[in-house]
């Protein structure tokens, strides 16, 4: 189903930096992988990697990029 919201994807591959073929362990890269995504960032983890630093600074990335579009929007009005 297409997703209606803009989003993001962070999808791990258990260090061996072999997508697509490559697997968290648990979801293989292309069942992960969306096409519609704005952006991808691959991290060398395991699939329970959300505490892993990489991680935790592609998020605060993504929402500092969503405040300053959201910041830039509201500026326009």
């Amino acid at each position: 189903m297409p997703i209606p919201v803009e989003h993001h994807s962070i999808i791990a591959d258990r260090g061996k930096n072999n997508s697509p073929v490559s697997s968290d362990a648990v979801v293989p890269y292309w069942s992960s992988h969306l096409d519609s995504a704005a952006s991808e960032k691959i991290v060398p983890h395991w699939h329970g990697c959300v505490e892993k630093p990489e991680v935790v600074k592609e998020v605060i990335r993504l929402l500092r990029e969503h405040l300053r579009e959201k910041g830039n929007a509201s500026k326009q009005r």
